[in-house]
């Protein structure tokens, strides 16, 4: 929204278009940049002042503390004199001190004495001792009595100031007093505070201030001797610092005693004169000399200052200001000869943008697309191509421009049974053909082709888009094997079914016939038995291949001998070898094969392996099972001499739903999953499974890789207890299937049991009030309401609350049996139910026959 204050588009525009406007503004430009180029440059030039300042204060600072170390020095050196003599005399004193040469190189060392610890009994043979070393005047004082005394006894260079210091005691005074206690407490060297010395026997007089370094008699190391006194020096702060600034003098400072600028604590002053401007530069710093904080204050002087290049700004800035108008003035005229430009070529330019952008706009939406985009003149030359034509045909738009569309654009027709054209890229129309790349790699693509006209109508190109048809063929392929593949299992499945659907009818049949006699009753109830077993494998393989590519099977996992499972297998397809008469060898490793597995599935696995051996060895064969271990674990080995399998088909053996070749009798049966079982539990175990051929006619082998476990004890399964037959129960059976019901009712009674049949949840709840059951058997696919809930409502009616409830569903799935243990049924079994296991789940529910 525009502000109510902003200039209407029109005015604003033409004042940017007018050359005094546009001059004005360059003025003003110019005037702000110059500012800020010369705030610039005066702040680098207070940077430079500034570090100029910094750099000497580090100078002089350095100084001062070389003259405090070198005076530090000194002190210990000379406590090095008593450390290392019995007892220093005067004589032996005075020569050191004399070495030292303090007047010449060390000025402001007014000198270096020793003041000696007395007690007030040794005061006066002390003073004897001095006089009768020629010290004729010699005397302690001040004479005040006191517990202990410090009277200086040798203070050399001897001059009439030194000499007039001799015998003072300098606990007397509190300055020094202090100094002396954190010396002797510390056992270090320490300074005190600002002092008038005593030697200052002159009227002018300087600040002066005292270092002292106790000295011990000797002593055990660990038990320093009693102190003696002290080594010291009186330090007149004037002459000491003097010279630290250097020739220059570009600094002035002021010396504190303490870490405030005290006026009465003031030790040295280099600032001669008062100034009438404060100076540019001060800064605090803080030293620590001898254990007692200076401060100094320093200040940049008038000659520092001087060396400044600020007094350029203003000369500077009036150059500036000159240079702005000189640039306001070129800005006018270059606006005035603009004005006359822009207007001859305004219609030019209004052309030349509306075609750049109509060019722009098209080259923007034909790169942008997902198809390949050629367009060729009336030559059929290319004169554009987008990035995916680049790419499909390996030619860069530079290399491409200017050649023929056939060279850039090769293509041959597609020869098969789904091509949906001839047409060939650059005719008019669309079509389907083989496209070469130059580097002679080759693609199926779709191409539409279109004419580009001129406003009479005469063709003057054409633009060719083709896409990548790869992909859509893959698909399709795809596509058409899987409805082949899904055609052939539901032809398979049909028949797998029929098979045994077939015998069962007829032995239906045959129970019915009132002359069948008592061996063919049997006969015919096995036969049904045997197909009903067939189709409930069939079903169990269907629902594991299912559950195992939704992750709903779990592995039951324990560490076992793996020889108990291909035991188990042998078992199971025992009768199947034995009808195909083929030759078994067993190759199985003496001693126990440990692995870590669920015992049911690898047992599934072995007997699916010697099952498909079975099945595609022509009889007589030879079928070699071997077991054992090798470097990489455990390993299963099912070898025969049957068919074999072609190279075409060995990569997709253990695909689902893939067989090799049947003949019309499709005497081998199966539907095609038992391998890609196999591998779905193989893998789930951790293992890998491959099968090898040398082709038709020339028998395969499969291995089983399986991981070893850790060496373990044998695992010993606790027998199965001994079933004591039964007591009778009352039963009630609920389905809603008539001869589910029926059927489960009559194997009950012909067990012993007093059955009740219910087809509804509701009726059978009716009945539990006058007649409740000792075991209920649920369907749970009940209409109305289902066998979850009605359990539910029986673990709540107080007659049937301790009741038995058992499932006989066609539901599964691990979800399915943990919904009916949280409804409270006790165990949950898959139609079909094997008759044994149900009578068992009964007789475990029932008490002993007595």
């Amino acid at each position: 929204m525009r502000r109510p204050d902003a200039l209407p588009p029109p005015l604003l525009e033409r004042l940017l278009r007018s050359p005094l406007a546009v001059s004005l503004l360059v003025f003003a430009l110019a005037v702000l940049v110059t500012g800020a180029l010369l705030a610039g440059l005066r702040s680098a030039i207070r940077s430079q002042d500034s570090l100029a300042f910094e750099n000497e204060v580090l100078q002089v600072r350095d100084a001062i503390n070389q003259r405090l170390a070198v005076t530090s020095n000194l002190l210990r050196g000379t406590a090095g004199l008593f450390d290392a003599s019995e007892q220093v005399s005067r004589e032996e004193f005075r020569r050191y001190v004399d070495s030292l040469d303090l007047r010449a190189r060390y000025p402001g060392i007014l000198g270096i004495g020793f003041t000696r610890r007395l007690e007030p009994y040794e005061v006066h043979a002390f003073e004897q001792r001095a006089r009768a070393a020629g010290l004729a005047d010699f005397k302690v004082w001040p004479k005040a009595p006191r517990d202990e005394y410090y009277s200086i006894e040798y203070l050399e260079p001897m001059d009439r100031r030194n000499a007039a210091a001799l015998g003072f005691d300098m606990s007397t005074e509190p300055v020094r007093r202090a100094a002396m206690a954190a010396a002797r407490e510390q056992r270090d060297l320490v300074a005190s505070g600002k002092v008038t010395l005593v030697q200052e026997i002159d009227r002018h007089k300087q600040a002066g201030f005292l270092m002292y370094l106790p000295i011990h008699e000797r002593g055990e190391p660990q038990q320093p001797g009693t102190l003696l006194g002290y080594v010291y020096s009186p330090l007149r702060a004037g002459d000491l610092l003097a010279g630290t600034r250097g020739s220059t003098k570009l600094i002035d400072y002021e010396l504190f005693d303490g870490l405030q600028p005290d006026p009465q604590a003031l030790l040295r002053s280099t600032i001669r004169q008062t100034r009438l401007q404060a100076p540019r530069f001060t800064v605090d710093h803080h030293i620590d000399v001898a254990g007692r904080p200076w401060l100094i204050r320093f200040h940049s002087t008038p000659a520092l200052e001087a060396r400044s290049l600020e007094w350029l700004m203003p000369w500077l800035a009036l150059a500036a200001l000159a240079a702005s108008a000189l640039f306001a003035r070129l800005s006018w005229l270059q606006g005035q000869e603009r004005l006359a430009a822009e207007t001859a070529a305004q219609a030019e330019r209004q052309a030349a943008d509306a075609l750049h952008r109509e060019r722009e706009w098209l080259s923007a939406t034909l790169g942008s697309i997902g198809d390949a985009v050629v367009a060729v003149d009336a030559e059929q030359r290319v004169t554009w191509m987008n990035a995916v034509a680049e790419r499909l045909t390996g030619w860069s738009r530079t290399d491409a421009l200017g050649r023929p569309m056939h060279e850039v654009v090769q293509t041959a027709s597609l020869q098969h049974e789904d091509a949906q054209g001839t047409t060939q890229p650059g005719e008019h129309g669309r079509g389907e053909v083989m496209l070469r790349a130059r580097d002679g790699t080759q693609r199926p693509v779709d191409h539409n082709s279109a004419p580009i006209r001129t406003p009479n109508g005469e063709a003057s190109g054409s633009v060719v888009v083709f896409r990548d048809a790869s992909a859509r063929r893959r698909v399709e392929s795809t596509l058409r094997e899987n409805d082949r593949r899904k055609d052939e299992f539901l032809a398979m499945l049909a028949h797998e079914l029929r098979n045994p659907l077939a015998p069962i009818s007829t032995a239906a049949a045959l129970l019915s016939s009132p002359s069948i006699n008592q061996g063919q009753l049997r006969d015919a109830s096995g036969i049904i038995a045997r197909q009903a077993k067939h189709l409930s494998e069939l079903v169990d393989d269907l629902l594991d291949v299912s559950r195992v590519t939704r992750g709903q099977i779990t592995i039951d996992a324990e560490v076992y001998d793996l020889r108990s499972s291909i035991d188990a297998a042998l078992e199971q397809t025992r009768l199947a070898l034995q009808t195909s008469g083929h030759e078994l060898e067993l190759n199985i490793e003496n001693g126990p094969l440990w692995v870590s597995g669920d015992r049911t599935r690898l047992t599934q696995v072995t007997a699916n392996l010697l099952d498909n051996a079975i099945k595609y060895t022509p009889a007589p064969g030879r079928i070699v099972l071997s077991a054992g271990h090798t470097a990489d674990g455990v390993v299963i080995r099912v070898q025969d001499n049957g068919g074999g399998i072609s190279a075409r088909l060995l990569p997709h053996v253990f695909d689902l739903f893939t067989q090799g070749e049947r003949l019309l009798d499709r005497s081998q049966g199966g539907l095609g999953i038992g391998l890609a079982l196999v591998r779905m539990l193989v893998q789930m175990h951790g293992g890998a499974v491959r099968a090898e051929s040398g082709g038709v006619g020339q028998g395969s082998v499969f291995t089983v890789q399986l991981p070893a476990a850790e060496g373990a004890d044998a695992i010993t399964r606790p027998a199965a207890p001994q079933v004591e037959e039964a007591a009778p129960l009352r039963v009630a059976v609920v389905d809603d299937n008539t001869d589910a019901l029926d059927t489960t009712a009559m194997l009950l009674e012909v067990d012993g049991h007093r059955v009740r049949k219910f087809d509804s949840a509701e009726h059978a709840l009716q009945a539990a009030d006058d007649d409740p059951a000792d075991v209920y058997i649920l369907d749970i696919g009940l209409p109305g309401m289902n066998g979850h809930e009605l359990a539910r409502r029986l673990r709540a009616h107080p007659r049937t609350s301790r009741a038995t409830l058992l499932a006989v569903s066609g539901y599964g799935q691990t979800n399915d049996v943990a919904a009916s243990i949280d409804a409270g049924i006790h165990q949950h079994l898959v139609k079909p139910v094997d008759p044994g296991r149900l009578l068992a789940a009964l007789r475990s529910a029932a008490p002993p026959r007595v």
